[in-house]
């Protein structure tokens, strides 16, 4: 497929995109939100002969629209990780233990040590890892990856509203990319990722399989320097945080975004595993995100801002490896 092609298709998605995101702001009070329609027509004439300079344009239009919706819902996974903290320096430990969010909402902290410390710099560091996922998915020359993932709605709302998937987004992307050139800082670049929120765990057996135990054992090693204050505060207590987040249900009033089958979530065992014996990168890839879909999707609860971790990777994967099947065709 042509870059002019791809791109008719890639904007012609932002666009759609960009106007639901318009449409809720118009609902919530702010019109002025329809500024971001310059940024589509700018990429628009850009696209056709400086692509790189029409993603900076749809960049620049998915952070006008995230910061246009500062203020608007929220999610408590920001505020969930600073009370942990707060926690911890009184000498108890983060886990195994049910907070009460601003809203009386209750939930546990399952996630990694390290939420702990970038939550007291969010949302901007969220803001920043968005935007560094979609400047590497740009970089890939990954066109329509780049307008679904900057146009997504929950990609617009998540970083604003509290959310803390933005940084193991970026880990992921970044440190799947790395495997290809730099085996080992990728595999330090997962660990990192997974000491934020440990579902990006799916990916670690793939990312071995292609790039080989030996860049695996940064990999390992940095999971256990990372996740090694575990030990002092009860390995117990982080299980029983996980159980709480397990049998989470979906709160009255709110819209189910998972399948409820919880027998699909044991699939992502094999799916880990399998990763172990592949050879292609694109392979390890849609597979990690596969195993990621099936713990993530197949719960009670859930939150569609969870696929902004795999959406960015996957579609590079599925983009290049098309372009090279069009290619030698």
């Amino acid at each position: 497929m042509a870059v002019p092609r791809r791109w008719a298709i890639a904007l012609s998605l932002f666009a759609f995109l960009v106007t639901l995101a318009i449409m809720n702001l118009a609902y919530q009070g702010r019109p002025w939100g329809a500024l971001a329609y310059i940024g589509v027509g700018a990429a628009s004439v850009a696209a056709w002969r400086r692509p790189m300079v029409a993603a900076g344009f749809v960049i620049a239009t998915s952070l006008f629209l995230q910061l246009a919706h500062a203020g608007i819902g929220y999610s408590d996974q920001t505020d969930i990780s600073r009370m942990a903290l707060e926690r911890t320096l009184t000498g108890e430990s983060p886990y195994g233990y049910v907070y009460t969010n601003r809203v009386g909402g209750l939930n546990p902290f399952p996630y990694g040590p390290l939420a702990m410390l970038t939550a007291q710099l969010a949302p901007a560091i969220e803001v920043v890892a968005l935007a560094g996922t979609l400047a590497l998915v740009a970089w890939r020359q990954a066109w329509i990856t780049l307008a679904v993932v900057a146009g997504f709605p929950w990609m617009i709302y998540i970083a604003t509203m509290g959310g803390n998937d933005g940084l193991p987004a970026f880990g992921v992307t970044l440190g799947m990319l790395l495997l290809q050139s730099h085996p080992r800082l990728g595999m330090a670049t997962l660990a990192v990722a997974g000491a934020v929120k440990p579902h990006v765990a799916t990916f670690f057996l793939p990312a071995i399989g292609y790039a080989g135990w030996t860049a695996g054992a940064w990999l390992v090693g940095m999971s256990a320097i990372l996740w090694s204050p575990v030990l002092s505060w009860g390995v117990g207590n982080y299980l029983e945080s996980l159980r709480y987040a397990a049998e989470a249900k979906t709160p009255l009033g709110w819209q189910r975004n998972t399948i409820p089958l919880p027998w699909v979530r044991v699939l992502a065992i094999p799916l880990t595993f399998a990763g172990l014996f592949v050879r292609r990168w694109e392979h390890a890839v849609w597979l990690g995100s596969a195993a990621f879909v099936a713990v993530m999707f197949f719960g009670e609860w859930g939150s569609l801002g969870y696929a902004i971790v795999f959406l960015p990777i996957a579609g590079i994967a599925l983009e290049t490896g098309g372009r090279r099947f069009h290619e030698r065709g």
